[in-house]
This record gives C-alpha cells, structure tokens and sequence, in this order.
C-alpha cells in the first residue's frame, strides 16, 4: 500500500442500534424507579398492618394500601360475602377480575384479595404475591388473637355463675368487670350459693392474671361453693380454702415443681332469715370490709380479723354478726372498687357507703350495683386498672 494513501475512517454507530439501547437503558431505569416506589409503597403498607388486631379493619386497611401500591382497582371479599366469580365482585373491582388471592395464602381463605383491571405483568404479580403474603401474616395474627381472646372469654365466663339464685325476701345483683389488658384473665371471682333459704355471698380475688391465675380462681370458687352446700359457716369456708390452697402447694413440691405461690383474698357473708329480716355472718381474709347500709341512712363496715389464704398453716378467722333488716342493703366487692390505680379520682369505703346511702329511697339490688359500675367507669374512665367484682343483697318484703 501506498504510504501516502490513508486507511478508511471507522464507521459510526448505527442511529437504529443506538436508539435501541437508550431505549433499553430508559426501560431498565423505568423499572428500578418502580421497583423504588413500589418498596417504599410496599413498606408503607406493611407499617399500616403492623399492630392492628380487628380483623375487619384489617382487612379495610389491606383493600385501600394494595389499591395504592399496585395502582389499580382492588377490593377484599370476604369468603362468607359472594364469591369472587360473581358478577358482584367483578363489578367491585372495574368490571374485570384479574386475579383473586385467598387469605391467609396457603389456608381456608376467610376473605379474597380480587385486583382488576388489565392483566398483571410479572412485576405486578410478583408485587401483588408479595402483598398477599404481608396481607396473610398480619391476618393469622388477629386470627391467633380473636381466637385466644374468645378463649380467655369463655374461660373467664366459667369463673362465674350463670345466674343468682335467690330466697324469697331478698334482692341480690351483681357486676364483674376486668381490668383493661391483652389476653388477661381476672382474679377476681363472685358466687351466691343459695341453700334451702339461706344464701352464702362471696367475692373473691386471686393473685395475678392468666390461666394460672384462672386455674387457682375455679378451685377457690368451687371450694368455697362446695362448703356452702354443706352449710359451713364463713370462718369454717376459709380454713377450708386455706388447706385446699397449702394442699395443692406440696402437690407441687411433691412431683418436683416450683410451686406458684399466689395467695388468694376473700370476704363471705352467710345469710340466714330471720323474723325481722335476716342475720348476717360475716368473715374475711383480706378483702375490704362489707358493708350494710341502714334504712335509715346510716352504714356501717364489717369487719371481722383475717389473714390472706394459701400463706400459713394455721390462719385465725374471726367472725362478726349483724341484721339486715327490710330496706337495708348489703354490699360485698373487691378492692378493684375503691383502689383503681393511676386515677386521680380517690374513692374510698367511705365514699362507697355514702354513695349507697344517698339514693337508699331505692331499694334494688340491680339498680345499685349500676350505680357502683357507673361510678368505678366515672373513677377510671380510660381504663379499670383492677378487675372489680361486686355483690349487692337488698332485705326486701317478701313476695305474698
């Protein structure tokens, strides 16, 4: 070659290759910018679900975040509602039904998770996947939580009687109200345990929450209701729950356990009819003291020496006697009563009797125990920080 002749220029790039790649670069930014947005719609989402335990609101919040992730027309169907093949719901969701999730995924579906619009790209689906599975979690955890709540219920509901039985002459009502809490069974219990025409009034609390509290509540409720039914006086009823109790600690001991040691407090009032009312005995073990509030305005509290249950070997048990007369009322509760904690509000004994005795022209046994859950929600109107169980008995004509 001719030293003097000069080599082709390299060619240029080809506009059409060029354009291609920009237009690749472009598409790839576009689905980082996406992908960004829809992380940060999918954190938000998952923010929204954390802590919120009411299914159906649950489920609201789910509908209106994949709605915004995914920006198109999403609806959640609940699995007892139509299906999502009915016309319903397709109208629900823009008139096309693109895709229905069940949830919880991977389980019986309680609701459905239906996205309309046009079909879902691989991104989409894959973000929509991702959604339902967030969706699902936080749904089997208020599932697991109305499940274990309804249980605790239905516990707590054995801890009581069903109904009071009355004698003749005699107007008895009661309230049982929990502490504010997650998953936490009361200590507190009630009975009324009505023999022949006598009736032994008892209310009760057990140290602590929960089931093993719960457990501790039924024996010293059907303890004291069996001794009832065999006509032991209150002092005798004490010393026999305070044995059970010690009894079941050396079980404990005996199979190697760390026995729990939770006392318990009670106060019991046994009424017998009389011919001018009813006589009244009354014993305790730690509970504040009852209280009869007089006809005529005055009251008085009962109350008898006690040690706490399920503590010494040889507890000492006094017993004091009253009347209760026709028009007087008799009042039995728990310390949740007059000691809700954090409240500015002070309510005492005192202010107990006071309160019974300003509206004594009423004599209901039901209309005062509202009157006494009023005040206590008036006292705490946030939260009761202590249960509160509360049994009321009214001397009363007897019914001709």
């Amino acid at each position: 070659m001719n030293r003097h002749e000069r080599s082709p220029a390299p060619e240029g790039p080809d506009p059409a290759e060029l354009e291609a790649h920009i237009g690749r670069l472009e598409a790839a930014l576009e689905r980082e910018q996406r992908a960004v947005r829809h992380l940060e719609r999918l954190q938000a989402a998952t923010a929204a679900l954390v802590g919120e335990l009411d299914s159906p609101r649950l489920l609201e919040i789910a509908e209106r975040w994949v709605t915004a992730t995914l920006g198109r027309p999403c609806t959640v169907v609940r699995a007892d509602g139509p299906t999502p093949a009915t016309p319903a719901v397709r109208a629900g969701v823009g008139g096309t039904t693109t895709s229905c999730i069940g949830l919880p995924v991977g389980a019986e579906p309680v609701a459905w998770l239906c996205i309309g619009g046009d079909p879902l790209d691989p991104d989409e689906q894959k973000l929509a996947d991702v959604l339902a599975g967030h969706v699902s979690r936080a749904l089997d955890a208020s599932l697991e939580v109305l499940g274990r709540d309804e249980a605790f219920r239905t516990l707590e509901r054995s801890l009581l009687p069903d109904a009071l039985l009355t004698p003749p002459g005699l107007q008895v009502a009661s309230r049982y109200l929990p502490a504010r809490g997650i998953h936490a069974v009361g200590g507190d219990f009630y009975d009324g345990v009505r023999h022949g025409d006598t009736i032994t009034l008892i209310v009760g609390d057990v140290q602590g929450k929960g089931v093993e509290a719960a457990t501790l509540t039924s024996l010293a409720r059907h303890t004291l209701r069996a001794g009832a039914f065999a006509d032991h006086h209150p002092a005798a009823l004490l010393e026999h729950l305070n044995t059970a109790l010690l009894y079941g600690q050396a079980e404990q001991l005996m199979a190697g356990l760390d026995p729990v040691l939770r006392f318990v407090t009670a106060a019991i009032a046994r009424l017998e009819p009389a011919a001018d009312g009813w006589h009244v005995r009354v014993a305790r073990a730690g509970q504040p003291p009852p209280i009869i509030v007089r006809s005529a305005g005055r009251f008085e509290h009962l109350e008898p020496a006690g040690v706490l249950l399920g503590v010494t070997e040889h507890p000492v048990f006094e017993e004091t006697t009253s009347t209760l007369a026709v028009g007087d009322t008799l009042l039995l509760y728990t310390d949740g009563v007059i000691e809700q904690r954090q409240s500015a509000r002070a309510f005492s004994e005192q202010h107990l009797g006071m309160l019974v005795r300003n509206r004594r022209s009423v004599v209901d046994a039901e209309a005062t125990a509202q009157l006494i859950e009023d005040t206590v929600h008036l006292v705490a109107p946030e939260n009761i920080r202590d249960d509160v169980a509360i049994l009321v008995a009214c001397a009363v004509p007897p019914a001709r």
